[in-house]
């Protein structure tokens, strides 16, 4: 009796480590497609301003503009690290996943720094600009997730506080992702590391 017990108290073990790498698969999973997602999004904004940066008077030329959209999302990215670190570090269970999340999280906000610059472009006082730009990013990385979640719960439990608590959490932390990155490109547009959409430094 006690070995039959035990027998099925390991099995239970078992299939709650499974179902626990299976989700942890998933959430990785969804990280890569949100971060696919974000590049479609940021070819077609490219797209746009290439087709726009015809008509201004201080463009920079073709390499310097790729040098400028580099230096963007190099600080996007770095942003977006410090921004996302406490989380990382608290994480109870470290490990594959938790690396690919970051290096999701990182090329997404290489791809947010581009976009970002070409979204603002020159417009350094419109915050409903910059807010939308942040927030369109943070949106989809986080309803990528929140399908996920919803996946791997169980059919009574969609709607229960675990799951939507936790998307709400997963979906605050890509708004801080994203505006960490905001803000690291903007200190650059500010210092002059960066330049404008437009060819100009600062405010």
């Amino acid at each position: 009796m006690k070995d039959a017990m035990k027998a099925a108290a390991e099995q239970d073990a078992s299939a709650a480590a499974t179902a626990r790498n299976r989700a942890d698969q998933l959430l990785a999973e969804a990280e890569v497609a949100a971060a696919e997602r974000l590049l479609q999004a940021a070819e077609i904004e490219y797209s746009s301003a290439v087709q726009e940066q015809s008509r201004l008077s201080r463009a920079v030329g073709q390499d310097g503009d790729r040098i400028e959209s580099g230096k963007a999302a190099a600080l996007a990215a770095a942003g977006g690290l410090a921004g996302s670190l406490p989380f990382l570090l608290s994480a109870s269970t470290p490990g594959l996943q938790s690396i690919l999340s970051l290096g999701a999280s990182l090329a997404a906000c290489l791809l947010f720094g581009v976009t970002y610059r070409y979204a603002v472009r020159e417009d350094a006082s419109n915050m409903h600009l910059r807010g939308g730009a942040v927030a369109a990013f943070g949106i989809v990385k986080a309803l990528g997730a929140a399908d996920v979640l919803q996946a791997t719960a169980d059919a009574s439990d969609v709607f229960s506080a675990a799951v939507i608590g936790n998307s709400a959490l997963y979906a605050l932390q890509c708004m801080l992702l994203f505006g960490f990155a905001a803000a690291a490109v903007e200190a650059g547009f500010s210092n002059g590391l960066v330049k404008r959409m437009g060819g100009t430094n600062g405010q």
